[in-house]
């Protein structure tokens, strides 16, 4: 720590003269501040590169990797009243459908409530509890809540006994608010289960010293050999028969008790599927068939009672089960209907499906309603398609004016002019400008700092090439390449490559000749180095398609570039700005170090100078006064 003397013996302003020492000695320091900014600002513009790059990339991926994404087709049906078609990527050929004889319908069971009558009903809150217990049920039950001070863990002491007394006369509604008002007990009743609880709140206990009281409440299901704790009856069920049967209704008021059974249902695979399902008897019909809708059928009941148990896959098979027991099975089996699969003649061809859903040829085909060329007198179904000429060439315009977007984007880049006078701002620059200065200047800071840079500039130059020649493995040699479409590179050195469109008729023309071999020019997967016997001769060929070139280009231009300036989730030592900025950090620690000295250097002299001056006005003023 260096001892700060100021200016008073020499009059001299030594902050101010440190500091303008000290602002020439951080000059360096600035540079390499600067230069740190400069690695930054080009790392992010590498960066914002790879995102256009990518955002391309995934633009060709979605929209020209596979001949689906191009192969839109118009589809003609001659009559849609009895099939509707819609055509595939790879749809071809003229259909005719002369019959459907049969379609594809579901197993089914029926059922149904009517019918059906309850013996009991659950237990609820109006009931008394005397109708709860049943038969023998006693007048009034007794139990004794105890307070337990525990103050002493090792022996807690049982202190002001209270002596409860439940009229069994009264509802459980209004037994509930009797216990629930003590300060030691907490009721309550499961309107689902009909079970009726107490229990004892912490630092509480309960003895059941009355046998009568004992025995009742044992015979409800409680346990009273316990004292603390929950106590809850068993599910209770009041003899009462002839009530209203509906969807609400629980199987045990209908008499049964907790069960499973299983059921079997036929799959789109033309394979049955068991399952087992289980049931409570305090469960509902609704329940009930909830869970079997989830055995791979639907299962309703309807307003009227009836109840019906649907396959959800079309075809042959019957929905069977096992296990039911009697009420069950007059409940939900009185009927089987069979499934049936799907039977039609296409091009003289019988056919057989487990779906009304099918594919021929490429087209999809929803078989609507029966009908026989020969009973019936009924014109065959015609299919035929052809590729939507408009929606390709709007796809192949929409296709070059996104790349050219990216080539502009990019060219303009690489030609951005490089303000060499402008520097990154240090913080006491910024400090006496505005916020519009500062946004100015640093516009001009941040321009060109990718002019001519060889990665980006090399790999317009490889994605250029994707473009020339023909791309192998195509059936017809008179157009396999770009140019045999019509579009072509543009031959202004100034458009950086963009692609254009010189003959919008030799586009069409080529899409009516073969509209597959069009699409396969950009969709075709294949090898950069693939083979072909050409002429009677093996010979190398590029068979990946525009596509495929383009994504397979991009991706390495991305990586070239990650190597760079890296990704965001990258540290800084794994690409090569990254390296540069960790070294600059290095020298930027080392000179603020060097800083510290220097100033704490001029410091002591100028400290040691002011020392002096006023030694020698002490000594200068002594002799005066002698």
């Amino acid at each position: 720590m260096v001892t700060r003397i100021g200016g008073l013996a020499s009059g001299m302003d030594i902050d101010s003269f440190v500091a303008k020492l000290m602002s020439a000695e951080r000059a360096p320091l600035y540079k390499l501040q600067q230069q740190k900014t400069k690695f930054e600002w080009q790392r992010d513009s590498y960066r914002s590169v790879n995102t256009k790059l990518k955002t391309f990339e995934d633009y060709v991926k979605d929209n020209f990797r596979y001949v689906k994404d191009l192969g839109k087709k118009e589809v003609t049906v001659s009559d849609s009243t009895n099939v509707s078609v819609t055509a595939g990527s790879t749809a071809q050929g003229n259909l005719s459908i002369s019959s459907i004889t049969s379609l594809a319908t579901a197993a089914k069971v029926n059922g149904s409530l009517n019918g059906q009558t309850s013996s009991q009903r659950l237990a609820s809150k109006s009931d008394s509890l005397a109708t709860m217990m049943g038969s023998g049920a006693p007048a009034e039950l007794t139990f004794t809540l105890n307070e337990i001070d525990s103050s002493d863990p090792n022996n807690p002491v049982i202190q002001n006994p209270k002596e409860i007394k439940i009229d069994t006369s009264q509802s459980i509604e209004s037994i509930l608010t009797q216990l629930n008002k003590e300060a030691g007990l907490t009721a309550s009743f499961n309107e689902k289960t009909g079970q009726f609880s107490f229990g004892t709140k912490a630092n509480y206990s309960v003895s059941f010293d009355d046998a009568t009281s004992k025995n009742a409440l044992d015979n409800l299901g409680m346990n009273t050999n316990a004292s603390t704790g929950q106590f809850t009856s068993d599910t209770k069920w009041i003899n009462e028969s002839g009530g209203s049967v509906n969807s609400k209704t629980r199987l045990g008021e209908l008499g049964l008790t907790d069960g499973s059974f299983t059921i079997s249902v036929p799959q789109a695979n033309g394979k049955n599927v068991s399952k087992e399902i289980k049931y409570r008897a305090t469960d509902s019909v609704e329940d009930l068939l909830k869970t079997i809708s989830g055995a791979g059928a639907t299962a309703l009941v309807g307003s009227d009672g009836k109840i019906s148990i649907t396959a959800n896959a079309t075809g042959e098979g019957n929905i069977t089960f096992s296990g039911l027991d009697s009420t069950l099975s007059s409940m939900l089996n009185n009927s089987q209907i069979g499934g049936t699969d799907a039977k039609f003649i296409v091009n003289d061809v019988e056919m057989t499906s487990k779906s009304n859903k099918v594919t021929v040829s490429g087209y999809e085909i929803i078989l609507k309603n029966k009908f026989n060329e020969v009973a019936n007198n009924t014109p065959p179904v015609t299919i035929s398609s052809s590729v939507d000429t408009d929606a390709l060439v709007d796809k192949i315009k929409e296709f070059v004016d996104t790349y050219n977007g990216l080539i502009t984007d990019l060219g303009g880049q690489l030609k951005e002019t490089k303000y060499r006078d402008y520097a990154p701002l240090t913080t006491e620059q910024r400090e006496g400008m505005s916020e519009s200065e500062i946004k100015l200047w640093e516009t001009k800071a941040k321009s060109g700092l990718l002019r001519n840079d060889s990665i980006i500039r090399d790999g317009l130059t490889k994605l250029r090439a994707q473009f020339v020649g023909q791309v192998g493995g195509l059936n017809d040699k008179s157009i396999d390449a770009l140019s045999e479409l019509g579009i072509t590179t543009s031959s202004k050195l100034s458009d950086g490559g963009k692609l254009q469109i010189n003959d919008e008729k030799k586009l069409r023309d080529a899409i009516a000749k073969d509209p597959n071999q069009v699409i396969l020019m950009f969709a075709n997967t294949g090898k950069a180095d693939d083979v072909e016997v050409i002429d009677g001769q093996v010979k190398k060929v590029d068979s990946r398609g525009i596509a495929q070139r383009l994504t397979d280009t991009l991706a390495n231009i991305m990586k070239d570039i990650e190597k760079k300036a890296g990704k965001t989730t990258d540290t800084d030592n794994k690409y090569t700005i990254g390296k540069s900025m960790v070294d600059l950090d290095s020298r930027i620690e080392r000179m603020q170090k060097r800083l510290v000295t220097v100033e704490q250097r001029y410091w002591r002299q100028f400290s040691a100078m002011e020392s002096a001056i006023n030694k020698a006005n002490q000594q200068s003023s002594m002799f005066s006064q002698g």
